[in-house]
């Protein structure tokens, strides 16, 4: 693996699985709270240049928003290529509706870098079995729930195909943005249709 000639004979999904096979990233960040330590989408970038370089791959990562029913999503996409080959995986995250303690700015961007922290970790066959991972969110989290967090919550749960539909689409690496176009899901869809289009998606698997 080590001739230059030899690496260039190999294909994009070749150089992936020997990144994927030498990529060490440390979870190098500690949470106080949970007594747990974490890696984030920085220290996986970091990581990964060396090995970005010497196996002669591009890594581009480009955000999006997107409308899910009636809440709004952050997708990223991390595309991996070589000058006639690429191949990309996405993740979806929402900001948190009762997060304190945050501007806009700063809720929109711990978002963005959670998504591309497992847009990351799905392409490179990384995990983290805890999350969200940081001291401020736990810090921001911690506080007694309000009666309009309560309100918040229990809206949440109305809708919990719709929940699991995302949580399907980000598991096998489909474009929920296509699929709500292409079912015309939008915000005034009943919720048994999620559950409708779910089933559709996991016998079209089979």
């Amino acid at each position: 693996m080590e001739n230059k000639e030899t690496k260039k004979t190999l294909s994009l999904k070749e150089r992936l699985i020997e990144i994927q096979c030498e990529l060490k990233a440390p979870k190098d960040k500690f949470n106080s709270y949970g007594k747990y330590s974490y890696r984030s989408a920085e220290g996986i970038m970091e990581a990964l240049k060396p090995l970005l370089k010497k196996y002669e791959v591009l890594l581009t990562i480009n955000d999006d928003v997107v409308q899910i029913g009636d809440r709004y999503y952050f997708k990223s996409t991390a595309a991996l290529s070589t000058d006639n080959e690429s191949l990309q995986v996405s993740a979806f995250a929402r900001e948190d509706e009762k997060q304190t303690g945050m501007t806009a700015a700063q809720l929109s961007g711990s978002t963005i870098s959670y998504c591309h922290k497992y847009c990351l970790g799905s392409l490179f066959l990384l995990d983290d079995a805890k999350d969200p991972d940081t001291d401020e969110y736990h810090e921001q989290n911690d506080q007694p729930k309000t009666s309009k967090d309560k309100r918040n919550q229990a809206k949440s749960s109305e809708k919990p195909n719709r929940d699991a539909l995302v949580s399907y689409c980000k598991e096998n690496g489909l474009d929920m943005g296509k699929i709500a176009h292409d079912f015309k899901l939008n915000g005034n869809v009943p919720d048994k249709v999620f559950a409708e289009v779910l089933k559709k998606l996991k016998e079209e698997e089979e």
